[in-house]
């Protein structure tokens, strides 16, 4: 029998949970962190809205139901949050932040944009742009909520902030794999495990049932 922990809600993996059940897997659920939305205005001549989380996008549309603007996003789940109040102009990929930065660039001409950030945000596709086209808003509040985790055999790491939050109180084991989603967190990981990483290229639950069972528990 393995044991998997996810630093998520099970509610987001029912096949997931389902599939460890059925091997008589233990499933660990368990945020490692506290969201809370910030109150925050929006600047003048602003042309693009840049997505870096799920949780900027929640923010932003609980405050500002705008289709004014074009809208951008790294990373797939995010695209998938957006998707459900605008349209998703450019999608870069997570895993190669510079190449992506780089296309956004050429798009963004000589245009303003916003990104809606935590206030421990990573800031890793900001600094790829020039800083007199960006503008930044603290959209939530993150914080860390450490817990003692049992040592189990999967650890499924959903930011960067979860790692940290997870290393007040944990050790992950030497043997132990990792699956992180994109370059930003699997930098945090590093720092704490010398062992098997996995960059997943996505957190989605048929993505993420596939990647367990078929590459780790098979």
């Amino acid at each position: 029998m393995a044991s998997v922990f996810i630093s998520r809600s099970d509610e987001f993996y029912p096949l997931l949970k389902s599939h460890l059940a059925e091997g008589s897997h233990k499933l660990i659920a368990q945020s490692l962190i506290e969201i809370n939305f910030l109150t925050f205005s929006l600047p003048k001549n602003i042309d693009w809205v840049f997505f870096a989380s799920r949780n900027a996008v929640e923010s932003f549309f609980a405050q500002h139901d705008t289709q004014s603007y074009r809208y951008a996003v790294v990373g797939s789940g995010t695209a998938e949050s957006l998707r459900k109040y605008a349209n998703v102009e450019f999608q870069g990929d997570e895993k190669n932040i510079p190449d992506s930065a780089k296309k956004f660039r050429e798009l963004l001409a000589d245009k303003q944009v916003l990104f809606p950030s935590s206030t421990i945000g990573v800031r890793s596709f900001q600094t790829e742009l020039p800083k007199a086209q960006v503008t930044e808003v603290a959209a939530y509040e993150t914080k860390l909520s450490p817990q003692k985790i049992p040592a189990c055999d999967v650890y499924v790491f959903s930011s960067p902030s979860n790692v940290e939050s997870f290393a007040l109180k944990n050790a992950i084991p030497e043997g132990a794999t990792v699956l992180v989603p994109g370059r930003k967190t699997k930098t945090i990981a590093e720092k704490y495990h010398r062992g098997n990483i996995i960059d997943v290229r996505s957190l989605a639950d048929s993505t993420l049932t596939e990647t367990i069972f078929s590459d780790i528990l098979s």
